[in-house]
């Protein structure tokens, strides 16, 4: 599923009112992707947590990202 766009919790929107696209990096290994990282927390919105604070993905947008990041990884 593509993500064109994606909402961050309160403390991002605050920070980066216009940031709305994915910021990813990556560590390359043997010409694959072994590690994929975000600066902006996917965990938070994973697991549900809720902090004032939390510099992340909303729970709905972090799954979509986790399982594109996961049918990449099965595909490449």
């Amino acid at each position: 599923m593509a993500l064109k766009a994606v909402n961050y919790k309160p403390a991002i929107e605050v920070e980066q009112p216009d940031l709305k696209t994915v910021w990813l990096e990556g560590i390359n290994l043997g010409g694959r992707t072994a590690v994929v990282y975000s600066p902006y927390g996917i965990g938070c919105g994973l697991d549900g947590h809720v902090c004032v604070a939390c510099r992340g993905l909303v729970p709905d947008d972090a799954r979509k990202l986790a399982g594109n990041i996961i049918l990449y990884a099965l595909s490449y």
